[in-house]
């Protein structure tokens, strides 16, 4: 489970599928806060609606999709982001839980929220139901086919059709042999070094 964030503009319910396992666990272990512009699953994965992202806010020695011979041996922790205050903005004032114990790198995400109340500056409008993903062993086929499934699973439980749904990159991994998988998969996939400097609403 290499998941971050769902993104999401309706701001209708969701009607979820939760026949069949895993949805059906997640359907039963659903957090709603801020309205429900933020529900968590299962503490695995959440979704959110009209989130912002100030790029600016994600800092990492990389910004992914370099060749891989101009970054060779470069440190792990140098393919990843660290998530600081004001990354995310959520329409509302938010609060986690302190007990709620999240899985793997949720924590240093949803700490990252801020709210927002007037309409910023937005350089860039994606409409599309958007997955966040923060892939680990990306070139290794095992891992990569992993997260294809889960990714896969969550389109099934917000009945998306796959090849409408965006993927974004949140980890900085140079290029990689697999990386085609997302694209024949699914929609597209962007990396969140692409966007740097550019606040962006989902």
């Amino acid at each position: 489970g290499n998941l971050t964030l769902c993104t999401n503009t309706t701001r209708n319910k969701t009607i979820l599928n939760c026949s069949g396992d895993p949805l059906k666990q997640w359907c039963k272990n659903e957090i709603n806060l801020c309205h429900s512009s933020l529900s968590i699953y299962n503490k695995l994965f959440f979704v959110t609606h009209s989130v912002i992202l100030q790029t600016k806010y994600a800092q990492g020695k990389r910004l992914g999709g370099e060749d891989i011979q101009t970054v060779l041996n470069q440190a792990e922790k140098d393919e990843y982001f660290q998530f600081n205050k004001e990354f995310l903005k959520l329409p509302c004032d938010i609060s986690i839980p302190k007990d709620l114990s999240l899985a793997n790198h949720l924590p240093s995400v949803l700490s990252s929220i801020t709210p927002y109340r007037t309409c910023m500056d937005v350089h860039l409008r994606i409409n599309e139901t958007t997955i966040a993903v923060n892939r680990q062993d990306y070139v290794n086929i095992y891992h990569t086919m992993t997260d294809l499934y889960t990714v896969y699973l969550l389109c099934r439980f917000f009945q998306r059709d796959p090849k409408s749904v965006r993927i974004l990159f949140v980890d900085a991994h140079p290029k990689g042999n697999l990386d085609i998988f997302w694209s024949k998969l699914f929609h597209s996939y962007t990396r969140l070094g692409q966007l740097k400097e550019y606040p962006t609403i989902f």
